[in-house]
């Protein structure tokens, strides 16, 4: 698995969909090493589907939040 190393780090992978929680200071570089492995992969996004930087947000039905 491509991100086998960031999973219960930064990263939790659901089917297809990638959440990444982190603190604010550490997540432009957990973002940057995340879209890199993406980019080597050749994983693509649906960017109309993408949220970024959000204090919280709905996983799976549940609201997920610090």
């Amino acid at each position: 698995m491509a991100f086998k190393e960031f999973i219960h780090k930064f990263l939790e992978v659901y089917f297809d969909d990638l959440t990444m929680f982190s603190l604010v200071k550490n997540h432009v570089a957990s973002l940057h090493l995340m879209l890199g492995t993406c980019r080597r992969h050749q994983v693509n996004f649906y960017l109309k589907n993408c949220i970024f930087y959000v204090p919280y947000g709905v996983l799976l039905g549940h609201v997920v939040c610090k």
